[in-house]
């Protein structure tokens, strides 16, 4: 096909189409069996269906929210919806549902063109002994005999012996030999590598009798790895995320999801009810040692009051003494906040993780440092604690988050350090502060100085208590308002599945298409890289030579031009002879030579029917046979093998002697006769060129048949003797490079007048695969042989490239030209 391109480079598509419509058949058949494995494949194929829930997570926080009174909001960055599809996704969630669903038996029907799961609706269950090992992955095949027993199967396998008590794998790779027995229900089935008991249920009934079923064991890590790969998708406009998963059963897909959410939502509220306990706890630990200090404090300030009488401050003093409360009140702040320091320094070095870390703002620390770097080491304990469900011991990437922790936990311990000589400095300060003030009150009487002592530590005391009961009194009320902050929106329900897979009409479609697609491919390819002429575009594309006309393919009786005046084939060598007389114009005795590059490509067929052509043309007309290698008979004209001409170049005949006349009327014939030693020196001698002399005065036209210009050089020697040379390229015979090479070989020698004939072309099915049996041999490959009843038509015996065998093989050698 890529010949059908215009110099121009458009492509003319009506003839590619004819072209390929002429291979109908092949068409016909690549579409049936594409289609037929299309439908074979939907069939065998198991359906899989699609199951969705979706889950709002808020993006505006309300004015009153449990986590800013836990301090969770710079733990969670405001809960962004790209850390919430992180935290859906990670495995610790999708492992702590899965251990909640009965997944890890799975149950099977057997049927025709596939299994089918059955989820929560087989006939029997399958009671495992957790304590023992059991073989995962593999096909336990029940065969129902009747209500009472079954038949137990498995095929050779390799697998991995999993605890399910210890949940992990206990030996890898184990060979499992095949097993065959009868068992009856209830029973216990008991092997090195499985034991359970299958028992009937309620769902058992007559149909299961002589079905077969099927059940797996899978690991929990299996399972996890395997039900990770549910998508989530944001909505553009708001943050619901849509939660969907593909699986056999809808119902199991809906279950699983339905319990993802409900899993996710509950760790949020776990996780902040944690919090919120580990902060009032701390919080009641600091009460402890506060209310001690406060009684003794407050009863040395009534027992004082109790043993003196009012004093009076003047109002300088009283500014004094607020002034001091004021930096007492900070100072027991400072106090508060040293404590929660020093227990994240010890919580640091003793606890190997964050789970039940208390956050800094619910100590009323607005420290955004120490608030991003507690939650780093949060996302690195949780990236950990990931990683180590999925990665053996050793694995790099782990050890690579170890040393980030161990940096992270370094960085924070030198931040709380640091904050703790920063609050150390501000004691200091406020000690110094109170220090002058006391000294500016150094002038009071000594019993309103040792007033003013007693409420200064009673007030200290009372502050720092009442800052803890405050922060004590707000995790209680947000522990006791924890609610999950997200929430679903719609859940996953079986009717709401849909199938998505297979797509029959799509299957097929693509089937149909890929049907049209193959044949049309292969066509292409053994066109582009045919090493064969097939159409004249071939010729004209090649060499620059005239095209004078093709032949078509033949079947039936030699002489084609006499015995069948009215098919085709006759019409195309009148066509030809029409050519010839206006190329040979001007001359009255037109001799015209017929040769090609190799044996095979029809000169003898083509020469007698030519010749025929010309003498049915009332042209007296003699067809002169100069393949003195190999004698030919035309057993269709009636020709007699004797004398010829060999005998007369070699002067031992007349030439009356060897012109034979022929059943057609106005055409002779010379034969080879009688093959020479020495054809070459023969064609070269004195006598050819009397020869012709003398024929050119008795014929009107005389057709040359000679050996192939490919092969021997023999035509050569009589083209000087020609008005009109016909080179033959024979349809799918003839090769491109060498019929190029003997062209360009011709041009350089600067012989002329040279046109090129398509020979054998079938233009009713435009199949071609027929050939020649035309084999030369006589020391130069040129061997000696006898023609057919057909000439040069009959069984080819040819040397073929891998492109020809596909071809051959599809039945036809090329692309087909119309």
């Amino acid at each position: 096909m890529v010949q059908e391109a215009d110099n121009e480079g458009s492509i003319d598509i009506k003839k590619i189409l004819y072209k390929l419509l002429g291979y109908w058949y092949y068409f016909f058949i690549s579409v049936f069996l594409c289609v037929s494995a299309g439908y074979f494949y939907t069939k065998t194929i198991s359906p899989q269906y699609e199951v969705s829930t979706s889950i709002l997570i808020p993006e505006n926080k309300e004015l009153l929210n449990p986590e800013d009174l836990l301090g969770l909001a710079s733990l969670k960055s405001e809960s962004k919806v790209e850390n919430e599809i992180g935290l859906l996704k990670t495995y610790s969630i999708v492992d702590q549902t899965i251990r909640s669903l009965p997944f890890n038996i799975a149950y099977f029907q057997k049927k025709i063109f596939r299994d089918t799961e059955l989820y929560q609706s087989a006939p029997f269950d399958v009671e495992m002994d957790a304590k023992h090992l059991q073989a995962t992955g593999i096909d336990y095949t029940i065969q129902i005999l009747n209500s009472s027993e079954y038949i137990l199967k498995t095929h050779p396998a390799k697998t991995d012996l999993y605890s399910f008590e210890q949940d992990s794998i206990v030996q890898e790779d184990l060979i499992l030999p095949a097993f065959e027995k009868k068992y009856s229900f209830g029973e216990v089935v008991e092997k090195d590598g499985f034991k359970f008991v299958l028992k009937k249920n309620k769902r058992f009934e007559k149909e299961c009798l002589l079905s077969e079923y099927s059940f797996k064991f899978f690991t929990t890590n299996a399972l996890v790895n395997a039900y990770r790969n549910f998508t989530i998708n944001r909505d553009a406009k708001s943050s619901i995320l849509t939660l969907t998963i593909r699986g056999q059963s809808p119902r199991k897909c809906s279950d699983f999801l339905n319990r993802l959410s409900s899993v996710y939502l509950s760790k949020g509220t776990e996780q902040k009810a944690k919090v919120a306990d580990a902060t009032i706890n701390f919080i009641n630990s600091q009460l402890l040692d506060i209310v001690d200090s406060l009684d003794f404090s407050e009863k040395n300030l009534q027992d004082f009051r109790t043993n003196n009488s009012a004093i009076e401050m003047d109002f300088q003093t009283q500014q004094s003494i607020k002034g001091m409360d004021d930096l007492e009140k900070q100072k027991a702040e400072i106090s508060a906040k040293n404590r929660y320091y020093l227990y994240l320094q010890d919580y640091l070095k003793k606890s190997s993780n964050i789970d039940d870390i208390i956050a800094p703002s619910s100590m009323g620390i607005a420290d955004p440092l120490l608030g991003s770097l507690i939650m780093e080491l949060s996302k690195l304990y949780a990236e950990k604690a990931e990683m180590k469900f999925n990665s053996k011991k050793g694995n790099p990437m782990l050890d690579a988050i170890e040393q980030k922790i161990a940096e992270t936990k370094s960085t924070l311990s030198e931040n709380i350090v640091n904050i703790l000589n920063a609050s150390k400095m501000s004691m200091e300060d406020i000690d110094k502060r109170l220090k002058d003030m006391s000294s500016k009150l150094s002038d009071l009487p000594t019993t309103q100085r040792k007033l003013l002592t007693y409420e200064r530590k009673s007030k200290l005391n009372g502050d720092l208590y009442t800052f803890l009961l405050q922060k004590r009194s707000e995790s209680q009320i947000a522990k006791a308002s924890n609610i999950p902050e997200n929430q679903v929106i719609d859940r996953a329900v079986v009717i709401n599945s849909k199938m998505v897979s297979p797509k029959k009409m799509i299957n097929l479609a693509v089937s149909f298409l890929l049907g049209l697609l193959i044949p049309s491919l292969i066509i292409y390819l053994a066109d582009f890289f045919g090493e064969k002429i097939y159409v004249a575009e071939d010729v004209e594309r090649s060499v620059k030579l005239p095209f004078l006309g093709y032949v078509v393919h033949n079947e039936n009786q030699n002489d084609v031009a006499f015995s069948e005046p009215h098919s085709v084939i006759a019409e195309s060598f009148r066509g030809i002879r029409t050519n010839c007389e206006f190329i040979g114009k001007g001359v009255d005795n037109k001799v015209i030579l017929i040769t090609s590059t190799v044996s095979g490509e029809g000169k003898t067929f083509f020469s007698l029917n030519i010749a025929i052509g010309f003498a049915l043309y009332e042209k007296k007309t003699l067809l002169l046979c100069y393949d003195l290698r190999k004698p030919v008979v035309y057993e269709d004209i009636d020709t007699e093998q004797k004398m010829g001409l060999s005998s007369y170049l070699s002067g031992k005949v007349k030439l009356e002697e060897i012109v034979q006349s022929t059943k057609y009327e106005n055409l002779s014939v010379i034969l080879p006769g009688v093959i020479p030693p020495n054809p070459t020196e023969l064609l070269a001698s004195k006598r050819t060129t009397e020869l012709f002399e003398i024929l050119k005065q008795q014929y009107d036209t005389i057709i040359i048949d000679t050996p192939p210009i490919g092969v021997l050089s023999d035509a050569l020697l009589l083209v000087k003797f020609s008005d009109v040379n016909i080179f033959l390229a024979r349809h799918n015979y003839t090769n491109k490079r060498l019929f190029v090479s003997v062209v360009e070989d011709l041009q350089k020698k600067e012989l002329s007048n040279f046109h090129v004939v398509l020979n054998d072309m079938d233009i009713r099915k435009n199949l071609y695969r027929y050939g020649y049996s035309y084999k030369y041999g006589y020391g130069y490959g040129y061997g000696y042989g006898k023609y057919g009843k057909y000439g040069a038509y009959g069984k080819q015996k040819r040397r073929t490239g891998i492109l020809d065998n596909l071809s051959r093989f599809l039945g036809a050698d090329s692309i087909k030209e119309d």
